[in-house]
């Protein structure tokens, strides 16, 4: 079970760094993926991982992308509106 959350993390690591660098679609079918190990990459074996699953974590992945994007674009839209807009408050000012 350990090794299939630990593929589910490589593989949605890997997707992410091949949207950023290529935006065409990604093949869900991959046999292996480079996982940064100190300072080298390394090869792993992804075997554990079902192609649906690969699917499904591409597609999740994808929603929060857009998702994010979407409440980014209407944070700005507000605040050309002159909105309040939430802010952080720093935690240690609060003690």
């Amino acid at each position: 079970m350990l090794r299939l959350f630990l593929e589910a993390k490589w593989f949605t690591n890997y997707f992410i760094a091949n949207r950023i660098a290529n935006l065409s679609h990604m093949d869900y079918k991959v046999d292996s993926v480079p996982v940064k190990v100190g300072d080298d990459f390394q090869e792993r074996e992804i075997c554990a991982l079902s192609s649906h699953m690969g699917q499904a974590l591409i597609k999740q992945t994808t929603n929060l992308a857009l998702q994010g994007v979407e409440e980014v674009s209407s944070e700005i839209q507000q605040k050309k509106k002159h909105y309040k807009l939430r802010t952080l408050v720093n935690l240690s000012s609060l003690r």
